[in-house]
């Protein structure tokens, strides 16, 4: 059976991938190399959306408004001359996640077309500070009189193009919203080395000496999406979103931040696997999947429940996890709807992401294992019980282990009958 096992796995059962990730060298937006269809179980094409008829009157700010509330976006590009943008999100599974749920949207009466896109590779140092927590919006506290959006304006536009712009006159604070996370870490960076940005930066007007021109102004990163999905759910949502990354900054609404059955887990240490991830939230409640954005320090465990993510949050509020001596941040995510069938599997079968897979033979490797359910989607880990003839392999996903248990279980090698079966979470 263990030869059967890594013969049935060189075949590539579970069909082929949808494609390769593309890459974009320039910075004017490429056309997609694909169109979104297929089975959601289907490998992302791209991190990155091609946007087609834009109406010349939409701004950067009303199609995030539309997009944003998939996941966070790393950069967007837009054209108006060709009525075009690219979106270009962290990960490439919140831009499948967009084109599985909609290949058209809706601005200003125009029809506006989705299909995969091609974007450059994230730099390393930009993706070091996404791990770290950064993201395209800036909060911005204690915010001088005097402050208006053309300041705020003048004193960010040059470290890069600017989406959109907020300040709140009664308590003092503000957002900017870049259009890349590689212009919000510049922005904020050159103020840290400078030693802070002062009221002075922002209103250079304030008199010499005066206790406004010399207070510190507070930046920090925020979270956007949770301003897309308030405009999606019919509300105003605070302006920027909420902190991200680890405490909610001073003077900050944490009224803002939004439970759902997603949690983001910053700080990873480097080369985390997958299984020290899961671990994280063993024994507190069912995964219906969790994740990692390669070369990234952060990752996301998807609770199939929203009240054991909360139970995780808020455990890790009192006693903050950890992992190789990392002190792990823990705020929340925006996980796609889980598919329904996956809904039912749960309901009705008890499905998890683990499976216990008996009779195969003692001399059936881990490597071999791997390689034959990675057909279906990515493996967690493989735990071998060769006395038993028998192992538990651990997938990345309950979609994924659906799929192979319902394309493995009973399938005959030789003499042998496999044997496919969830084990509870």
């Amino acid at each position: 059976a263990g030869h059967g096992l890594g013969a049935m796995a060189g075949l590539g059962m579970g069909g082929g991938r949808g494609g390769s990730v593309g890459v974009c060298g320039g910075a004017g937006v490429r056309r997609a190399t694909g169109r979104a269809g297929g089975g959601g179980a289907a490998e992302p094409l791209s991190r990155a959306v091609h946007v087609r008829g834009v109406p010349p009157n939409a701004t950067v700010e009303e199609l995030i408004n539309e997009l944003g509330s998939y996941g966070p976006i790393e950069s967007i590009l837009h054209n108006p001359e060709r009525s075009e943008a690219l979106v270009a999100f962290v990960s490439p599974y919140d831009a499948g996640a967009l084109l599985a749920a909609a290949g058209s949207l809706r601005v200003h009466d125009a029809t506006l077309e989705l299909s995969w896109g091609k974007a450059r590779p994230i730099l390393p140092a930009v993706a070091e500070a996404i791990g770290a927590g950064a993201t395209r919006n800036l909060y911005l506290g204690n915010l001088p009189p005097g402050t208006d959006t053309g300041r705020l304006h003048a004193a960010f536009g040059p470290f890069g193009p600017v989406e959109s712009v907020r300040v709140l006159r009664n308590n003092s604070t503000g957002y900017v919203n870049f259009c890349s996370v590689e212009a919000a870490v510049a922005a904020k960076s050159s103020f840290d080395q400078a030693g802070g940005a002062t009221g002075r930066h922002i209103v250079p007007e304030l008199p010499d000496g005066s206790a406004e021109a010399a207070a510190q102004v507070q930046i920090s990163f925020t979270s956007a999406p949770q301003l897309a999905r308030a405009r999606r759910q019919g509300g105003a949502g605070p302006a920027g979103g909420a902190p991200v990354g680890g405490p909610p900054a001073a003077g900050t609404d944490t009224r803002s931040l939004k439970s759902s059955r997603s949690v983001y887990v910053g700080n990873l240490p480097p080369n985390c696997s997958m299984q020290e991830l899961a671990q994280l939230a063993s024994g507190q409640g069912t995964l219906e999947s969790l994740r990692m954005v390669p070369g990234a320090t952060y990752g996301f465990l998807n609770f199939v429940h929203e009240r054991d993510a909360h139970a995780f949050w808020s455990a890790g509020q009192v006693t903050p996890p950890a992992m190789r001596g990392n002190r792990l941040f823990l705020n929340w995510g925006k996980p796609p709807p889980i598919d329904p069938a996956v809904r039912r599997l749960v309901d009705e079968q008890g499905a998890t992401r683990h499976l216990w897979v008996a009779n195969i033979s003692e001399s059936t490797s881990a490597d071999q294992l791997s390689s034959l359910f990675r057909q279906f989607g990515e493996v967690e880990s493989v735990n071998l019980r060769p006395a038993e003839g028998a192992a538990q392999v651990n997938l990345t996903s309950i979609a994924a282990a659906a799929a192979a248990r319902e394309q493995l279980h009973g399938l005959r090698l030789g003499d042998w009958e496999l044997l496919v079966k969830y084990v509870p979470a």
